[in-house]
């Protein structure tokens, strides 16, 4: 108990050293449009680059972050990073074909932050288009106040941005709750991707059940979590939109992308591109 304490002590102190020191990077993983193979979209996934320890993922200071409120300055620093980072690729890479960068939103912010006001201040200071902006935010979070968390997601939608349901599947919600709140897209959580390779076909069904509610829904649709060719085929047969995983990249670092998107877009095929 007491060894527990202490390393816990320890984790956030160091947590707030490095939001002073800027301690922290930002990886991007592609989003894929399943049937085109082209780039559609990056999820901006923080790691923490500890000057001893090496890289921390955040599985590891998340928790902490949130229990502590000191997820709020670094959900900032993430959401000005990333669109200001994603403003100068898209006018480099992609100015006739933007796509969205999904930025993961905590609990906490949602509630202990105006966030819709940091919103329209960074989208103004980085140019970055609304419309490429993705917040994503866990279902359980619809659980907790449905009320509040409906006014929240009223606000930001007002900024012109978009709203993904983030590792659908895992948490306390049912399909009934999508048609209550404002998102423009379902993420499909990567243990139902990871069951395609079963031989019941039962998972299939259910994603093809989720698939077909969110296209009543007008939602798009990403299936997270995509390491092999069965997976793949599986859900390119069930006409899902999009996906990411390991099968076409790792969450890459801001200097190899412009490798990615020239190499990948060139080459226009679902061929899994090394990290």
């Amino acid at each position: 108990m007491h060894e527990r304490a202490v390393n816990t002590l320890n984790m956030e102190t160091g947590l707030r050293k490095a939001i002073r020191k800027k301690e922290f990077r930002l990886f991007y993983q592609p989003v894929i449009d399943l049937g085109t193979g082209r780039i559609c979209g990056l999820e901006a996934l923080i790691r923490w680059i500890h000057p001893e320890k090496g890289m921390i993922p955040p599985t590891d200071f998340i928790p902490l972050a949130e229990e502590t409120g000191l997820i709020v300055p670094i959900g900032k620093w993430v959401l000005r990073e990333a669109c200001h980072q994603m403003a100068r690729y898209i006018r480099a890479f992609s100015p006739e074909m933007p796509f969205c960068i999904g930025i993961n939103i905590s609990p906490v912010q949602l509630t202990q932050t105006d966030l819709s006001a940091d919103v329209q201040a960074v989208i103004a200071s980085s140019g970055l288009c609304p419309e490429c902006l993705k917040l994503e935010i866990t279902e359980n979070v619809m659980m907790n106040d449905t009320e509040a968390a409906r006014a929240v997601f009223d606000r930001l939608k007002k900024t012109g941005i978009r709203l993904a349901v983030d590792d659908f599947g895992t948490g306390y919600s049912s399909l009934s709750y999508l048609h209550r709140f404002p998102f423009d897209t379902l993420k499909i959580d990567r243990s139902f991707v990871s069951k395609l390779q079963e031989k019941n076909n039962r998972h299939s069904r259910i994603l093809q059940a989720i698939m077909a509610l969110a296209a009543h829904l007008d939602m798009e649709v990403i299936a997270e979590g995509i390491e092999t060719e069965q997976q793949l085929q599986r859900l390119r047969s069930m006409n899902c939109p999009c996906g990411q995983g390991f099968y076409f990249s790792k969450p890459l670092p801001p200097e190899y992308l412009r490798h990615f998107f020239e190499h990948h877009n060139r080459m226009e095929s679902h061929d899994p591109i090394p990290a």
